[in-house]
């Protein structure tokens, strides 16, 4: 009976040690899972991250290069998972260079290898209370490029200042207000993403005008203003060349009865499409599609036009009158003629064509309810107008082209000291390229693409 208790005893303790075996061997195997599955994104810090490069290519290295120099120093094997700059607490930057294997080097931290060559950024992912991949904003824009590899993250405030006027102006365009982005190369075009709140313009954009050979096409809502006000924050040179052109061109269509500010600006701060186009002579041509505030907003702006050009070119007239064969009066006043416009009906368009305030240029106007066009060339009035216009995916900020050298040679003819419009933000353009963009909103996320592609 004694030795059935001890067989029985010595069963159930072989039992129970076999099972902490296995028990242990499961926690050690989950620990090991767990540790192999992580990302870079859940070793680094979430204050300090400058930028993180993922499955780096030399491609994204040299254009972050361009940012952070202290990128060129970096070992960065061909093996790595992910090349990041952090600012460390004493106000440096460290990179650092985060790689799976046994044989990698540089100092273990969970299942990856880190070389760097400076240890305080090893104790900082050490010591690190909150990951990136906790971070809401990165976790929003990774969402999108967890299958897209290689891609980069980037704090923007950590952009070093900028003494180019390109550079400086498409970060604007491109990053707006937000401070974290994701960027990625493919082929000819660079994407980006940038985090946006719910206090993002959300306006969709539902046609364009479409003409080939113009200089800059862009449609999206406010684009006049947007892109104003980005050019006089960040390139006032420019800015006060374009402006004065601008206005002088302006008034030499509409005459100085029109205020730019009032009558035709408002006009452009819904959504609409701008063309600027060059012919062959080099006379500017350009084309204005959009949405007033209100139909009787646009009647009266386009109203105050045709005035304006009218009677720049009216003549005055000298009248003299005798009373009682001995008084005499002399009336001057505008000579009483035809306004040069006519005025006409197409397919629910109030169409109304003359002539410049100078009688060079042809000064065109169309009305349908609040929709409007304007345009000084027939070519691109009539595309505007009879239906040479494309549907655009619903969920559409912007989208547009230039042609950067054609742009390039205008802008050294109005400013000679015009600065190159080259920046790292830019794809890799030939002489003659056309910059396409494409801006939506996906949820939380704003992308933009640029596409280099033959005029």
């Amino acid at each position: 009976m004694r030795l059935g208790t001890f067989r029985t005893a010595g069963m159930i303790l072989l039992a129970l040690l076999g099972s902490a075996g296995l028990l242990a061997l499961l926690v050690t195997t989950t620990l090991l899972l767990t540790a192999q599955s992580k990302d870079a994104a859940d070793v680094l810090p979430a204050d300090g991250t400058m930028l993180v490069l993922f499955s780096p290519s030399a491609t994204d290295v040299a254009r972050a290069a361009t940012w952070f120099p202290v990128l060129k120093q970096a070992q960065i094997p061909q093996s790595a998972e992910a090349v990041a700059i952090l600012r460390l607490p004493s106000n440096e930057l460290a990179t650092l260079t985060l790689v799976r294997g046994a044989d990698a080097g540089g100092e273990r931290l969970s299942s990856f290898h880190v070389i760097t060559t400076q240890p305080e950024a090893v104790a900082m992912l050490r010591t690190t209370e909150a990951t990136l991949s906790q971070l809401r904003p990165f976790r929003s824009l990774s969402r999108a490029w967890q299958n897209e590899m290689p891609w980069t993250f980037l704090d923007t405030h950590a952009l070093p200042a900028t003494d180019g006027d390109a550079d400086a102006l498409l970060r604007t365009l491109l990053f707006a207000e937000s401070r974290f982005v994701a960027l990625g190369t493919h082929g000819t075009q660079v994407v980006y993403d940038r985090f946006a709140d719910a206090n993002d313009s959300a306006a969709t954009v539902t046609s364009g005008i479409s003409a080939s050979g113009s200089l800059l096409q862009i449609t999206g809502y406010a684009p006049f203003t947007q892109f104003s006000a980005a050019v006089r924050e960040h390139a006032p040179a420019i800015h006060t060349t374009l402006r004065s052109a601008l206005f002088t061109e302006f008034h030499r269509i509409a005459g100085e009865g029109v205020s730019w500010e009032f009558d035709v600006a408002p006009l452009l701060a819904q959504r609409t499409t701008i063309l600027v186009h060059r012919n062959g002579s080099g006379a500017l041509l350009f084309a204005a599609r959009g949405n007033g505030q209100s139909e009787e907003h646009v009647t009266k702006a386009i109203e105050r036009l045709r005035m304006s050009a009218a009677l720049q070119d009216a003549q005055v007239e000298v009248r003299t009158r005798t009373f009682d064969d001995r008084f005499e009066a002399r009336d001057i006043r505008l000579r009483e003629q035809e306004s040069g416009f006519q005025e006409t009906e197409h397919n629910g368009w109030r169409r109304i064509t003359g002539h410049s305030a100078d009688g060079t240029t042809p000064l065109l106007m169309a009305q349908n309810g609040s929709a409007f066009v304007l345009a000084n060339d027939d070519a691109l009035f009539d595309a505007a107008l009879n239906g040479q216009t494309r549907a655009i995916t619903t969920g559409t900020l912007s989208l547009g082209h230039m042609d950067v050298g054609a742009l390039q040679t205008w802008l050294q003819q109005l400013l000679p000291s015009a600065p190159a419009l080259t920046s790292p933000l830019l794809p890799t353009m030939s002489t003659g390229s056309l910059l396409e963009w494409h801006r939506v909103r996906e949820n939380d996320r704003i992308r933009t693409i640029l596409k280099a592609s033959e005029a």
